[in-house]
């Protein structure tokens, strides 16, 4: 979380500005909490039993190239809007779940 910090005057040559920006402020930790489990508000679709026509009709419907390949990090795929694509993790995922991303994704993309 970000909180302002406050304008600081300040005098550069013969000349005052104000500077303003913000700092990290941390409000809590998970583990300093107590109580019940936080539900897990979504899970990775496991399974290959994805109809391959349906498959191709959505890339088919894509208004930007679908490439699959290895997403680094935490995201299943992206969209992205300078290189006009969608890209959809094939590593980490299976098929259940690329076609969910793939969706997802498709969704960003026609927003535009």
């Amino acid at each position: 979380m970000h909180s302002p910090l406050i304008f600081i005057p300040r005098l550069l040559q013969h000349k005052e500005i104000t500077k303003m920006g913000f700092k990290v402020a941390h409000v809590f930790d998970i583990a300093d909490t107590d109580g019940k489990e936080i539900p897990e508000i979504a899970h990775r679709l496991e399974g290959d039993d994805v109809d391959k026509k349906l498959m191709n009709a959505l890339i088919q419907a894509s208004p930007v190239p679908v490439i699959f390949e290895a997403v680094y990090g935490r995201a299943n795929g992206f969209y992205s809007l300078y290189e006009q694509k969608i890209v959809v993790d094939n590593e980490k995922l299976d098929l259940r779940h690329q076609y969910h991303t793939l969706a997802h994704e498709i969704g960003h993309a026609d927003i535009r």
